[in-house]
């Protein structure tokens, strides 16, 4: 056992109060992440309160039948701190550290929660795969560089720290891996241990078809978002982009965030990338803080884009062929083109 991985073994074991965390508007691989998480430390320390919180939480909630929801708040992750005098924060899949709070996201200035955490003098572990993180400001942070963070999740707490697995953890582990590979199509590093890690959980009777099937279903609202994006598209050269239309947000107001944040999802995954003869491309919507998200994605292989380095302008992050971030801007148009700028700086061409 190295010394990083004894130590957080340490942590955990002096800790009475340890708060479990993700990103808000959490993709399939950041709740698969937590939640397991959660699930081994209830099981292997049973003396502990193990809290686990993720705000806005309804991004995923096609998986409820899938993962149980139930323990997971969704409280402000500040008010949970203070109400349960939590001691130790272990939090997973971010490259920044102002995505755990949608205040913070809010906000453009000011100390984010977790900052918050570690100057009262507690401890935070950041278990992440990103290339690149943001979060110097944690007391400890670990990344194996897997294609998914649940495979750094299991390789942490089962291999490394020998905890004892519970009951229905494979296809949890699967949808993790599953989700952040594009169905096993994607791979930026580690080729070889994520499907070796694949083949175990295969062989232990995971579901490749039944984890797919829970991802990738569609409700006829995220059908009517992604007709909009794709009504919008445009294509320039070897880039795609799209949005939602500031009038189009207005006029379905009764749709929720949760639909666009998955519609967009589905987009980024499945067209940015493929329209015309686009090898990457970006998406626009409008976010409930009145400010604009960006979800980026491009091919892998010879003709890929690092967009995480135009994630990281508009304080956001991620992998080389996966990235995010936030625009501030007055209309979507505008969002569009403030991003278009960011690249044509970053790339010299579109």
């Amino acid at each position: 056992m190295n010394i990083t991985v004894k130590h957080i073994k340490e942590l955990i074991t002096n800790t009475d109060n340890i708060l479990v965390i993700s990103h808000s508007s959490p993709d399939p691989d950041a709740i698969s992440s937590a939640y397991v998480t959660y699930k081994l430390l209830k099981e292997n320390y049973p003396q502990k309160n193990v809290y686990i919180n993720i705000e806005k939480l309804d991004t995923v909630k096609q998986l409820s039948s899938y993962i149980d929801m139930s323990p997971i708040t969704q409280i402000d992750t500040r008010e949970l701190i203070k109400k349960h005098n939590i001691q130790l924060i272990i939090c997973m899949d971010i490259g920044n550290s102002r995505m755990f709070s949608i205040k913070d996201q809010a906000e453009l200035s000011g100390k984010s929660v977790i900052q918050e955490f570690v100057e009262s003098g507690k401890k935070v572990v950041c278990i992440d795969h990103h290339n690149e993180a943001d979060l110097k400001e944690l007391s400890i942070y670990i990344n194996y560089r897997h294609s998914s963070c649940v495979q750094s999740i299991y390789t942490l707490f089962i291999s490394d720290m020998g905890l004892r697995e519970y009951d229905g953890i494979i296809n949890h582990l699967l949808l993790g891996v599953i989700s952040d590979t594009g169905g096993l199509q994607f791979f930026e590093s580690n080729v070889r241990s994520t499907l070796e890690f694949v083949t175990m959980l295969v062989e232990r009777g995971g579901s490749i078809d039944e984890v797919k099937s829970n991802i990738e279903r569609l409700s006829l609202p995220i059908a009517k978002v992604l007709s909009e994006l794709l009504q919008n598209a445009k294509c320039t050269g070897e880039m795609s982009y799209t949005y939602v239309s500031d009038d189009f947000f207005e006029k379905n107001s009764d749709i929720p965030d949760t639909v666009y944040s998955s519609a967009t999802k589905v987009y980024a995954a499945e067209f940015s990338k493929r329209i015309g003869t686009a090898n990457w491309g970006f998406v626009v919507k409008k976010s409930p803080t009145g400010r604009y998200s960006i979800s980026l994605r491009s091919v892998t292989g010879k003709n890929s884009r690092d967009v995480s380095k135009i994630a990281k302008r508009f304080e956001g992050g991620g992998r080389l062929t996966t990235a995010g971030g936030i625009v501030n801007a007055n209309n979507v148009l505008e969002a569009v083109d403030k991003v278009i700028t960011v690249i044509k700086d970053e790339f010299g061409t579109l």
